[in-house]
């Protein structure tokens, strides 16, 4: 049972390009660390993690007035690290465009991509793998971000890893189990409706294996952190906690909460004392929940039609800060 608690609501260069998935299986390369033993000094302050996610610049105006907006609000923060917490956008240029506008911020800067930043044309030879495991690293480096999946990174005695998560249906209402079947969620369409990674997210493999894939790959970077003796802050898309998806009672809204995440990637945080914060992006809701000791944060932007302040407003309250102390 889940203890919860309700709260008031000159970067280095990325390390080595390493793939995630060879001919199937996980790379071996990606178990040596990719931080700075020095980096895991104590601070003698807090530190400022600024925090957003999901801008989705192609779904219209308001995510690029947004995207535009963005870095002075940030700046005004004075973060010692930002995260990108993903869904920019489908079209990598527009990835790439949108980071590079934080390039003035002397802080560090960390992305995670999320299901919209991995989809790709339905057509012969595309993959939402090469674009996880190579396009979005690259543009991240051309950007000066450093892309946390696979890379786990300490800046200031705090540690970061980060994955895109993905689902396979554990957060799903069972109470609809009667009615809507696995089989049913696999395909992604219920009453005309359909979730769209069904037509543009192209791993090559099912939710169910891209889950275990990317948990085995957390897992495996968390566990370098924990030999830094320091405390983890964990990025990932798509949400680790059941807690974290919203229940409307509407059978229509209430499917889609199968995709919201997996209960693995909570497993693996709460198995892991070291693990303090959890970044999420994917629900339009903000967050801010303790769950078994880990405070798990969401701060979206989301559509204009979930914004009825207006941009500005909405860059301001989207724009998060947190502090995390090396002895937190």
């Amino acid at each position: 049972m889940s203890r919860l608690k309700r709260r008031r609501a000159d970067p280095r260069g990325p390390c080595r390009s390493a793939s995630l998935f060879r001919n199937g299986q996980h790379n071996p390369d990606l178990l040596a660390p990719c931080y700075n033993v020095a980096d895991a000094r104590r601070e003698d302050r807090e530190t400022r993690i600024a925090f957003t996610s999901d801008l989705h610049v192609d779904a219209g105006p308001f995510g690029w007035q947004a995207a535009r907006l963005m870095p002075e609000a940030v700046e005004k923060l004075e973060p010692d690290v930002f995260i990108m917490a993903g869904d920019i956008s489908s079209d990598l240029s527009d990835v790439e465009d949108v980071l590079s506008r934080f390039d003035s911020l002397s802080c560090h800067r960390l992305f995670v991509p999320g299901n919209h930043d991995i989809w790709v044309a339905p057509m012969p030879g595309e993959s939402s793998r090469t674009k996880y495991e190579r396009d979005l690293p690259e543009a991240c480096r051309r950007s000066g971000f450093h892309f946390l999946p696979g890379r786990p990174i300490v800046i200031r005695g705090v540690g970061f890893a980060g994955s895109i998560g993905w689902y396979d249906y554990s957060l799903r209402d069972t109470s609809l189990d009667s009615q809507i079947s696995i089989d049913t969620y696999r395909r992604k369409r219920f009453r005309g409706r359909m979730w769209m990674d069904a037509r543009f997210a192209r791993w090559g493999a099912t939710d169910e294996q891209v889950t275990e894939e990317v948990v085995a790959q957390l897992a495996r970077d968390l566990d370098e952190l924990k030999s830094a003796g320091v405390p983890i802050v964990a990025v990932v898309h798509h949400v680790p906690f059941e807690e974290l998806v919203a229940r409307t009672g509407k059978l229509e809204f209430d499917f889609f909460g199968a995709y919201m995440g997996s209960r693995a990637f909570g497993d693996v945080l709460r198995e892991r004392p070291g693990v303090k914060l959890a970044i999420c992006g994917h629900t339009h809701f903000e967050q801010d929940v303790e769950i078994d000791g880990i405070r798990a944060l969401a701060s979206p932007l989301g559509y204009e039609n979930e914004r009825p302040e207006g941009v500005e407003s909405a860059v301001r309250k989207s724009v998060r800060l947190v502090e995390l102390g090396p002895f937190s």
